[in-house]
């Protein structure tokens, strides 16, 4: 499997802007397939753990991607990325976007290929978290998020819980 055999590489760095005294957030980047990379975040408490870890995936979009907070000032890590191969925090820009005429009768040249790859790396990297329980891990998002949500679960058996609301991804046209 190309992912099992490219390394994660990741870089992590600590914005103490997004952090707080209950929990410390880093910006991350880890190496996707054919060159690509995954953009996004990463918010573990500031309290005792092991804790269960929740992936956050986005809506359709080109905007930027803020790290998810909210839960890990309750006792989780989130992990929040982009299906972009571009700086969270920049919006991206139309020709590294996908496209409406990408082709989903050939999974080698369409965009979500990188997507869904990027989804599962997350997974990797939450893994390689001392912080995280080893066990507890549930994936979330809405629209474009929300399918992104089933198809990581789906072929991911590591996922235990999905949360999804207004799942795209599922037209069945």
């Amino acid at each position: 499997n190309q992912l099992a055999n490219t390394p994660i590489h990741p870089q992590v760095t600590y914005r103490a802007d997004k952090s707080s005294n209950k929990q410390s957030t880093y910006k991350i980047l880890l190496d996707n397939i054919e060159g690509k990379k995954v953009h996004g975040w990463v918010s573990i408490p500031n309290c005792p753990g092991p804790f269960p870890a929740i992936l956050d995936l986005p809506p359709f979009g080109r905007q930027t991607i803020g790290p998810s907070t909210d839960m890990a000032n309750r006792g989780a890590i989130t992990v929040a990325i982009s299906v972009h191969d571009y700086d969270v925090e920049q919006m991206v820009p139309d020709n590294i976007a996908y496209k409406p005429q990408d082709s989903f009768k050939d999974r080698n040249t369409n965009y979500f290929k990188w997507s869904i790859l990027g989804c599962l790396r997350a997974i990797d990297f939450i893994f390689t978290l001392e912080q995280f329980d080893g066990q507890n891990l549930g994936v979330t998002g809405v629209s474009q998020g929300g399918g992104l949500s089933i198809i990581t679960a789906g072929l991911d058996n590591r996922v235990k819980y999905m949360v999804q609301g207004l799942a795209a991804l599922s037209q069945h046209h």
